[in-house]
């Protein structure tokens, strides 16, 4: 894949959607020393349009707020910033504590747990969701940690993940490595 990255502060365009095979949305929060910034209405519906349309949207999260991969004693008060966008798709991040565990188990055979049988992230970092329907994929203390959505008439998918660590956490044996390839392999065959 080409990676383009869309800069803090950079207006979403349509022209940014245009030929790209996948999308992954970082979480809400507020960085230190930086202005409030939420996805506006026009940017939501250039995603939605997007994911409609037959695009592969990974959306992230995280209980807490960061500076690079350091956690901030403040809890991130955006967590449900995008349910209002997410809800007609059939999912919402809930309230509640994040995990204490730190390893996800594989609860389905898919493309995208083909060799990562289970998962790392954050410990009391992720924000729990629920969904009317999909596919779990992993799961950690009984909770879904990342589920895939199918949206739209043309094939759309919402990968939802509970915890931004999951994409960067990587230890003690974990496959997230492996995971991340997945999703990569997957959205090069979409």
């Amino acid at each position: 894949f080409d990676v383009d990255l869309i800069p803090f502060s950079q207006t979403l365009t349509a022209p940014d959607l245009e030929n790209v095979g996948i999308v992954v949305l970082p979480p809400t929060l507020v960085y230190p020393g930086k202005p409030f910034e939420k996805w506006s209405d026009d940017e939501i519906a250039l995603l939605d349009a997007y994911v409609a349309g037959g695009g592969l949207l990974v959306v992230t999260n995280s209980g807490y707020n960061y500076s690079m991969k350091l956690s901030l004693d403040e809890r991130n008060k955006d967590a449900r910033s995008l349910n209002s966008w997410l809800e007609p798709m059939g999912a919402v991040f809930t309230y509640g504590s994040g995990l204490e565990d730190d390893i996800a188990l594989a609860t389905t055979e898919h493309p995208l747990t083909l060799d990562a049988t289970y998962l790392t992230f954050y410990s009391g970092k992720s924000v729990p969701f629920r969904m009317n329907s999909g596919l779990e994929l992993y799961r950690a203390a009984g909770r879904p940690i990342v589920s895939l959505m199918d949206y739209g008439e043309n094939g759309g998918q919402v990968l939802l993940v509970a915890d931004i660590g999951i994409l960067q956490a990587d230890s003690n044996g974990a496959k997230n490595l492996d995971f991340l390839k997945n999703i990569a392999h997957y959205a090069s065959l979409r």
